[in-house]
Formats: structure tokens, C-alpha cells, sequence
């Protein structure tokens, strides 16, 4: 063999056994980059981090919360003065918590993300059909909050793994604990419970996210969280009543070629929000003997809405955009038999307890007065109801609302005979599942109230 084809054979040799890092490192050192160009790349680095911070501080007016800025957060010149210990000089330094309200509300009211965040989105939204970190744009324009998706595809949010992370954090990710707890409290006081997990948007209407979930009307796999099954069975062996409305809300796509969810909000739509209280009023009925009360003839009044929906709310588009239209909606308010709006009654036996779903058709401004899930199913059971709708509050700030009503006396629980806790199936992942102690409030009723809740008046003759 020749030199030349021993020097061929070795560089082939060299070639093939490096590694593609080993190439790249290579490839790098070699790269030449002149003095000027170098510095040239320099100065465009750093204007492009000192431009942001440069502009807001000269040409940003002040910031709504109390016009603090950057500096605010650190101590005055005298409160370093007077300070003579280490420890006093630790409690100067900005707090996590305050350093994070800072750097929302920054985000919210920079000026850079004022001028150029919601031009900028509206064009990647209407040329390029792209969401933000928040939400993500499906097909015909359809769109699905990253919490949901994130809910549906990622971990099992009962996976050991997860919940061991949750748990460094000092937070308690199970919600099987928290949900058995409440239950146990309420059934010593004689109130039963039932969960009612609503479904994610992209469990009913996967195919608006991805092709891959069958057409428009027919869903031959419903996504679901890999732990939900499991849920649901260590819920039932606890012999918890659940109430699950996603057949209902399936077979309603199916049948009546009708979205059940706005194509541009997380929510479920007045027609599917009604078909769900009257079936659950159903379920009620079936499984439950309430105390026997005068029939309330509640009515239906038809109430047209046009809203902005909470998803194009979170894309943070220009007020004049054109890419998405107002949302229109159908909805209908309850009546009393006098005609006025209806009211929760705090003195019901029924409670709902509930987050947006529960909320949705019922503030004022919104979607609507008198026309959420508390009033249908109120109008279907023919009897009055009381509800505490927290938006966002499913895993447990509507239970510790309710503790705190109690506890002040807003609420009590000589009535009480159902809870309904109502909470979007997202929450159950990602939250702080916390145990609330409601039990001290939760005496078990006198045999006289038991008498007359069960029998009637009638019952005085046997009651001492």
C-alpha cells in the first residue's frame, strides 16, 4: 500500500471513530472570528439585555401597586445604618414572596411587554396559529389552556414520583387523603358527599386539539389523567359518591352535533353546563333521600350574552383584534316564583360548593346573572340551594371558605344535609391538596332536629 492511500485510511479511520461532540468541538476551534466582529456581536448582546431594563427605568411610568420599583425592594441607607446584628440585616433583604409579586407585576406592566407583547402575539396568533406559554391554539382556531393539556398527557398525578416532589416542597399533591378526610367529617354530622370531577375541555373535544383523536362529533379514545381512574375507585371504596359527567357530556357531542365547550374558553358551554344539572339532580334523587319540602316552582328567563373568553383573555391580544371573535351565548336565569333573580339560601339543605364551573353564568358582568350550575340544578330539584363558588379554589380554599363561614357564623350546619364539591379534573394536578379541620363545627344534630328534618312537624309528638 502506497503512503498515500495509508494517510487515506488513517483519516477515514479518525473520521469514523470520533464523536458527533467531538466533531462539533472541533469544528468550533477552528472557527476564526475577527477582532471586530467579535466585538461587534458584544455590543449587540449587551444592548439587548440593558435596552429592557434602561427603558423601563427612564421612560416607564410608575407601576400601579403603590408605584414601587426595582429599588423599592431593598432597604434605605438609614435602615442599613441602624442595623447591628447579622440577623437584623438578613430580615432587610427582600422576601421570596415579595420578589415574585415584584416580578409579576413587572411582567404584567413592563413597558416593553405593553408596547410590543400584544402586537406581537396577534401576529404569531393569526399568521402562524401559535398560543403563548399559557394557551395553545388547536385546529379552527380552537383553543386549550396549557394547564389542561399538561394534566392530560404528562404523569399520573398519583404517581409516587410525583407526589414525592410535591412533598419537598412542603405541599401535599394527593387529593384522595383530603377528599376522604372531608368526607369522614361530614358523615359524622350526617351529610353526605358527593365529588363531582368536571372533565377537561380536551377530554371532550380532543379532536380540536389533534387530528389523532378521531372527527369532529365521534371521539373513538377520551384522554384522561392516568391517575383518574384510580381516583375514582379509592374514592368508591370509601363509598364516596362521585358524579362524573363526562359520558354525559360525550354522548351529548355525539347526539346533538354540538360543541360542549367554547371553542375559545376552558368552559363548558349554558347548554352543556344545564344538561349536566339536570341529570346530577337526577343522580341526586336516586341516591339520596332529602328531607321532605314544599316544591319550589322556579322559572326560566332566556338571557342572550356576548363575551371575550378566558383564553384569549391569557393570550393577551390587542383590545381590537381581529383574530378571534366575541363568544355568544344562550343562557337562561332562574327565576323565583315572584320573578326576582335567584339567590343561594344559606339556610338549604343542599350546598354546592364549587370553582368557575360552578361560577361561570353567575357574576355579574361576566356571563350573566342566575344562570350557573347552583340555579339549574336548584330549578331541576325544585327546591332552594346554597353555593360558595371560588374561581381557581376547587382543591381547598372553597373547603376553607366554608370553614371560615362556619366558624363566623355566616353559615350553619343545622339544615345541611348534601355537599357537592365541584372541581375541574386540572386541579387535581399540580395543587396543595390541604386537610382542612372543619369537625370542631360539626356537631352531630339533637335528636329533636333529626326528628323534624326526617318527619316533619308531626315529629314534636315524639320528640320530648
Amino acid at each position: 500500500m502506497s503512503s498515500m492511500d495509508k494517510t487515506t485510511a488513517n483519516k477515514t479511520i479518525s473520521h469514523q471513530t470520533i464523536s458527533r461532540e467531538e466533531e462539533a468541538d472541533l469544528t468550533l476551534r477552528r472557527t476564526k472570528v475577527s477582532r471586530r466582529l467579535a466585538a461587534f456581536i458584544t455590543l449587540i448582546f449587551l444592548a439587548l439585555i440593558f435596552a429592557p431594563p434602561i427603558a423601563q427605568h427612564y421612560f416607564a411610568p410608575p407601576m400601579s401597586h403603590g408605584g414601587k420599583d426595582f429599588w423599592s425592594l431593598f432597604p434605605t441607607w438609614n435602615e442599613v445604618r441602624e442595623t447591628r446584628e447579622m440577623r437584623d440585616a438578613s430580615l432587610l433583604l427582600p422576601t421570596h414572596d415579595e420578589t415574585k409579586e415584584f416580578e409579576v407585576k413587572l411582567e404584567s406592566e413592563a413597558l416593553l411587554s405593553k408596547k410590543l407583547l400584544s402586537p406581537t402575539q396577534n401576529v404569531m396568533s393569526k399568521t402562524f396559529h401559535a398560543g403563548n406559554e399559557q394557551v395553545y391554539m388547536g385546529r379552527d382556531k380552537w383553543l386549550f389552556a396549557k394547564a389542561e393539556i399538561d394534566y392530560l398527557t404528562g404523569k399520573g398525578f398519583l404517581d409516587p414520583k410525583v407526589l414525592h416532589r410535591a412533598e419537598l416542597k412542603g405541599e401535599n399533591a394527593n387529593p384522595v387523603p383530603a377528599i376522604i378526610d372531608f368526607h369522614r367529617q361530614l358523615k359524622a354530622r350526617g351529610i353526605t358527599l358527593i365529588v363531582m370531577p368536571v372533565p377537561a375541555k380536551g377530554t371532550v373535544h380532543p379532536e380540536q386539539f389533534s387530528g389523532l383523536w378521531g372527527s369532529r362529533w365521534s371521539t373513538p379514545l377520551v384522554p384522561e389523567n392516568a391517575s383518574f381512574s384510580q381516583l375514582e375507585d379509592e374514592l368508591k371504596r370509601e363509598k364516596i359518591l362521585v358524579y362524573d359527567p363526562r359520558e354525559l357530556l360525550l354522548k351529548a357531542k355525539e347526539t346533538t352535533k354540538e360543541a360542549q365547550y367554547f371553542p375559545g374558553d376552558t368552559h363548558w358551554t349554558p347548554q352543556a353546563m344545564t344538561r349536566v344539572a339536570r341529570d346530577l339532580a337526577h343522580f341526586i334523587r336516586q341516591n339520596i333521600e332529602l328531607p321532605t319540602t314544599e316544591k319550589v316552582q322556579y322559572k326560566f328567563s332566556p338571557s342572550p350574552e356576548v363575551n371575550i373568553t378566558d383564553l384569549e383573555i391569557m393570550l393577551k391580544l390587542p383590545k381590537k383584534q381581529k383574530v378571534f371573535e366575541h363568544q355568544k351565548a344562550q343562557t337562561q336565569r332562574v327565576l323565583d316564583p315572584d320573578g326576582a333573580l335567584w339567590k343561594p339560601q344559606t339556610d338549604a339543605d343542599i350546598l354546592l360548593l364549587g370553582d368557575s364551573f360552578s361560577n361561570i353564568y353567575s357574576r355579574p358582568g361576566f356571563w350573566g346573572r342566575a344562570a350557573g350550575l347552583g340555579e339549574h340544578l336548584s330549578y331541576y330539584l325544585k327546591r332552594p340551594l346554597d353555593r360558595i363558588a371560588i374561581n381557581g379554589g376547587g382543591a381547598s380554599a372553597i373547603r376553607a371558605r366554608w370553614q371560615s363561614d362556619l366558624q363566623s357564623g355566616k353559615r350553619d350546619l343545622k339544615k345541611t344535609r348534601v355537599v357537592i364539591y365541584e372541581f375541574a379534573t386540572r386541579t387535581l394536578a399540580n395543587n396543595n391538596w390541604k386537610i382542612i379541620d372543619i369537625s370542631p363545627t360539626l356537631q352531630p344534630p339533637s335528636a329533636e332536629t333529626f326528628a323534624l328534618e326526617k318527619f316533619g312537624p308531626e315529629a314534636r309528638r315524639f320528640t320530648p
